[in-house]
């Protein structure tokens, strides 16, 4: 004897992404993460090709470390973005140990 309580009904086949909350905050994302990442791409494109031409002045690496600032934290609010929004798991960013050696 089989047990239709373990499979899927049509409906559920043919509707189950419809009806499932996931679907709409995935979109949701996908709706948020649109316009940000393509501020990013022109905010870093404009920013490394100002600093490094800028580079040959003092001021170009004060544009350099601006826009790697400013990266830090877009990668910041990513994370918020993901865990918010999706649910998502994501660990924090650990800085590697440095050696130290004995002279």
């Amino acid at each position: 004897m089989t047990d239709t309580l373990d499979r899927p009904s049509p409906v559920d086949h043919v509707f189950g992404a419809v009806l499932d909350a996931q679907t709409y905050r995935n979109l949701g994302y996908l709706i948020l993460a649109y316009p940000l990442g393509l501020f990013y791409f022109i905010f870093l494109t404009v920013g490394l090709s100002l600093g490094a031409s800028l580079l040959v002045i003092v001021i170009g690496a004060a544009i350099l470390m601006g826009v790697f600032a400013a990266a830090s934290q877009f990668l910041r609010l990513e994370r918020l973005l993901l865990t918010r929004v999706l649910g998502a798991e994501i660990p924090a960013v650990t800085q590697p140990a440095t050696r130290t050696t004995a002279v």
